[in-house]
């Protein structure tokens, strides 16, 4: 077999981070960013937990209700009630929830935690961040920090996982199975669902023909595929081949398209707006009809068009990133001499409003969209830089609904999870956030985290404080 199996690399190399990150021709290279059950859950508690007078964020019906009592026993929502009506048992754990919402836990939808790091984990919870999509990295030990979660050994977020990448070849790029020919697609398809992945991960470089071979295997073993849309496929092909979703809105534009763009940067700007007014609905259309969700990872692409600032004057929030990500970044993406080319920042900064513009173009037209940071791409932050990516789809022309639907019933009910995680239902999974304003009037609002409750186990303010405490005083040496 051409490609055979041998794009699977040493479990300890360090994933080089192309998703996300593919150069398009000419200038626009430089705009770029660079267990199905929920198996994984994190130890549960055993006592009852309350939280009290309460205003619920419902995300099936779109609005808030006041004045109820939420009580969990043994991980699971047992009752919401008025709270007038609600009587608990003696030694019962109650939180006062007077003026505060209580939302759903929210999903990272795309992130890479081999690459992140188990540091990760407790950054994500502390973020609201209960369940995580992680796309592409080291199955083995991911499933090893799913099952220290799972625990309670170590605190973190539900984790649903791809496994290897499925991609062409490329050198010295880790945890992939090369995919070089039809057989060799069918053969991988075969070797990741054997090794337990929840979903098949593909990256650009898979060929034609070799991608539909792909598409036709997955049907065939009964596991989605998920993924770049492949330079030698267009994204219509790629609905009607059955992809269950595209990842990062700026696959759609790699390709056929990048190879069609002139020379010069404002004429490629003009070409992406006519595409985005007179080509995207019908596009958009497509995806709809054929059911493909797409995660557009706007923050990464938005961050590119600030490098050079952030390298100078780093966020905040990436005290909380690992040392071995931040020396990843500078060896595979450092700020060099074309990123402080003149007008770079300016030109990024432009195509990153195009993206926005065109998530925007994809939810008018009815896609389902998942809210995603591609955590470990150069200045994402764990679960922080999720609220900026909910923020973005606000901009993009989302309703603070639709953005935390995003992040909460659309990944549930995507993932076959929605019978136990997504909303606020009795019966179902206590993965629940407590904010001190309302999230459906202001998005912003998410970032109000009063506490954090995980499979039923309660992290208040103090909890949430000391896990960021120390995620920022191992990042130095992990």
């Amino acid at each position: 077999m051409s490609g055979s199996l041998t794009g699977v690399r040493d479990q300890n190399t360090i994933l080089v981070m192309s998703h996300g990150l593919i150069l398009l021709c000419g200038v626009i290279a430089m705009l770029l960013p660079g267990d199905r059950s929920g198996a994984s859950s994190v130890s549960e508690a055993d006592d009852t937990l309350a939280i009290a007078d309460v205003s619920v964020v419902d995300v099936g019906i779109g609005e808030t209700r006041a004045g109820l009592t939420v009580v969990i026993r043994n991980g699971v929502i047992a009752q919401i009630a008025d709270a007038q009506s609600v009587s608990l048992p003696p030694g019962a754990v109650v939180v006062d929830g007077r003026g505060r919402f209580l939302m759903p836990g929210l999903w990272d939808v795309h992130a890479h935690l081999t690459d992140a790091t188990a540091l990760a984990l407790p950054a994500l919870l502390a973020h609201g961040v209960t369940g995580v999509r992680d796309t592409g990295g080291d199955i083995v030990a991911i499933d090893g920090w799913r099952a220290a979660i799972r625990s309670g050994e170590i605190m973190g977020p539900r984790i649903v996982r791809a496994g290897p990448y499925l991609d062409g070849y490329k050198p010295d790029a880790p945890f992939r199975v090369v995919v070089e020919d039809p057989d060799d697609a069918r053969a991988a398809v075969a070797y990741v669902k054997a090794r337990g992945a929840d979903f098949i991960k593909i990256h650009n470089a898979v060929p034609r023909e070799a991608y539909f071979a792909l598409a036709e295997e997955s049907r065939q073993h009964g596991i989605p595929f998920s993924g770049h849309v492949p330079v030698e496929v267009t994204p219509s092909e790629a609905a009607l081949a059955g992809q269950a979703s595209i990842e990062h809105a700026v696959t759609f534009f790699e390709g056929g398209f990048s190879a069609s763009l002139p020379p010069d940067p404002d004429a490629q700007l003009a070409a992406l707006d006519a595409f985005i007014t007179s080509g995207a609905d019908t596009l958009a259309q497509r995806l709809t009809a054929e059911g493909v969700h797409v995660t557009p990872t706007l923050i990464p692409t938005v961050l590119r068009g600030r490098r050079v600032a952030l390298y100078d004057d780093p966020l905040d929030c990436i005290g909380t990133v690992a040392l071995s990500l931040r020396d990843q970044w500078d060896r595979f993406f450092p700020v060099g001499e074309r990123d402080r080319t003149p007008g770079i920042e300016e030109l990024r900064a432009r195509f990153a409003q195009r993206m926005v513009a065109f998530t925007g173009i994809l939810h008018a037209n009815g896609v389902a969209i998942l809210a995603g940071t591609d955590l470990a791409a150069r200045d994402v932050c764990p679960g922080a830089s999720l609220h900026d990516e909910l923020e973005l789809l606000v901009e993009a022309g989302l309703t603070p609904l639709d953005a935390i639907r995003s992040a909460t019933l659309v990944p549930a009910r995507f993932l076959g999870l929605a019978d136990s995680l997504g909303s606020i239902e009795i019966g179902k999974r206590a993965d629940l956030v407590l904010l001190e304003g309302d999230p459906l009037v202001d998005i912003r609002n998410i970032r109000r985290i009063v506490a954090v409750v995980v499979n039923g186990r309660l992290l208040d303010r103090t909890a949430l404080d000391a896990l960021l405490a120390d995620v920022i005083a191992r990042a130095p040496e992990e």
